[in-house]
C-alpha cells in the first residue's frame, strides 16, 4: 500500500521523455505525499532495485530523471507508456523549504546524481 514506505506498489507510466544519449525523464502515476530532496525506491522484476531521487511531482505523478549506466537503469529507458514499475518509499527527510526560502544555495551533485538536480 502507499501508506507503508516499505512495501512497494505500482506505479504506471504516463511518459518517458528522452533528455541525451543516456538520460531519460520518466513520469509515473502515483499520489504520494513527499517534499524536494526525497527519494524512492524503484525496481522491476527480476531485474532490480535501485535508489531514484524525484526530479519533479504533482498531486498524483512523480518524475524521475534518470541516466542509464546500469542494469535497472537501462532496462527503465527501455520502457513504453502504461507500462508498469514498481516503487516504494519516500525516504529521506527533504529540504526545509520554508526555511530555505530567499535563501542562496549552492548544490553540488555528481556522477549519475547529476540527472535529477
Amino acid at each position: 500500500m502507499k501508506d507503508n514506505p516499505y512495501r512497494p506498489f505500482a506505479a504506471k507510466i504516463t511518459s518517458l521523455t528522452p533528455e541525451t544519449d543516456l538520460e531519460f525523464t520518466l513520469t509515473v502515476e502515483a499520489s504520494v505525499d513527499m517534499t524536494p530532496g526525497q527519494f524512492f525506491q524503484v525496481s522491476l522484476p527480476k531485474i532490480g532495485e535501485a535508489p531514484l531521487s524525484i526530479s519533479a511531482f504533482g498531486p498524483d505523478w512523480i518524475q524521475f530523471t534518470v541516466r542509464a549506466v546500469g542494469r535497472l537503469t537501462n532496462a527503465l529507458q527501455d520502457l513504453r507508456k502504461g507500462e508498469d514499475l514498481f516503487i516504494r518509499g519516500p525516504y529521506g527527510v527533504g529540504f526545509p523549504l520554508d526555511v530555505l526560502q530567499d535563501s542562496n544555495l549552492v548544490i553540488v551533485a555528481g556522477g549519475s546524481g547529476t540527472a535529477p538536480v
